[in-house]
């Protein structure tokens, strides 16, 4: 993914990872591997270079998984997901992704003014 995204050499460069906090899990982290919690980094405000390596990242995903249902049959494309992300092709918008450009934008109006 991070390939797809243009990030290769920057996730080369960083070297091992290094664990800056640990939470303690919920039942859904037994079977989806989430910890139903937010860890501390998550209430920082992220950078205006931070937020774009995030949307590159989550638009490389998108394109991954828009791919993949590409290749499905005819017959499964007929039925719809109870829930998720409509692909690409058939009008989906990415919702998040606007929203964090609408902060970002809203930060640095902020600033700018300031």
């Amino acid at each position: 993914m991070v390939e797809l995204a243009g990030l290769a050499d920057e996730f080369g460069a960083t070297g091992i990872l290094e664990v800056v906090e640990r939470l303690e899990g919920i039942g859904m982290t037994d079977y989806y591997g989430v910890s139903g919690r937010s860890a501390g980094p998550e209430y920082e405000q992220m950078s205006d270079a931070e937020c774009e390596r995030k949307i590159a990242l989550l638009r490389a995903f998108w394109a991954y998984f828009d791919d993949v249902a590409s290749g499905v049959s005819a017959e499964l494309r007929k039925s719809r997901p109870s829930s998720g992300r409509v692909p690409a092709e058939e009008g989906a918008t990415e919702p998040g992704l606007c929203a964090m450009r609408t902060a970002r934008r809203s930060r640095s109006s902020r600033r700018r003014s300031a």
